[in-house]
C-alpha cells in the first residue's frame, strides 16, 4: 500500500461517512504505520473498534495509544463514550432500571467530568450529568446539568426544548 498520509486520511473519512468501519480500521492501521504518533489515526482506529461493537478492545487500544493524555476534547470524550457503552452493555434488560451497575456509570461520568474540567465544553458536562444521574449521584448530576445549560446559553447552543424564559431549576 503506497498511499500518502493525506490520501489515507481522506479514505478514512469516506469510510466513516459510509459506515464501513472495518475498512476505516484497516486504513487507520496503515496510516499508523506511516505516522505512529498521529492521534487522529489512533483515534480513528479506536473509534472503528467501538463502532464494530468491540468495546473492550476499543478501550484497551485507547489506553495502549495513551489517548487518555490527549489535549483534544473529542479524543478524551471517546474514552468516556466507550465506558458509557460498556456500562449500558452490562444492563440486564429483563430486570428493573434499578439493576444498573452504578459503578460503571460513575466511571463513565467521572471521565466525562474530567473532559469537562479540561475543556469547559457543555457537551462533556451534559454527558457527565446524565451518567451521574444513572449512577445515583443526583447532586453532581444537578450541578453539571446546570453548568451545561449555562454554557449552552452562553455559546448559543441552547437545546430546542429550553428557552431563555424556561425555569432554570433542573430536577434530577
Amino acid at each position: 500500500m503506497n498511499q500518502s498520509i493525506e490520501e489515507l486520511k481522506a479514505k478514512i473519512l469516506v469510510a466513516q461517512k459510509s459506515g464501513d468501519y472495518l475498512n476505516e480500521y484497516d486504513l487507520a492501521r496503515a496510516a499508523i504505520k506511516l505516522a505512529p504518533d498521529d492521534e487522529f489515526f489512533q483515534y480513528c482506529a479506536v473509534l472503528a473498534f467501538s463502532r464494530c461493537n468491540a468495546k473492550q478492545r476499543a478501550l484497551d487500544t485507547f489506553y495502549s495509544y495513551k489517548l487518555h493524555t490527549s489535549e483534544s476534547e473529542y479524543i478524551r470524550a471517546l474514552e468516556a463514550r466507550i465506558l458509557k457503552d460498556l456500562a449500558f452493555l452490562s444492563v440486564d434488560e429483563s430486570t428493573s432500571p434499578m439493576s444498573l451497575d452504578a459503578g460503571k456509570f460513575y466511571a463513565a461520568a467521572r471521565t466525562y467530568q474530567k473532559a469537562f474540567e479540561q475543556t469547559g465544553s457543555h457537551y462533556s458536562a451534559i454527558n457527565a450529568a446524565t451518567l451521574y444521574l444513572l449512577s445515583g449521584e443526583t447532586e453532581l448530576a444537578h450541578l453539571l446539568a446546570t453548568a451545561a445549560i449555562d454554557l449552552a446559553l452562553k455559546d448559543g447552543a441552547l437545546p430546542i426544548f429550553l428557552s431563555p424564559r424556561a425555569p432554570r431549576r433542573i430536577y434530577c
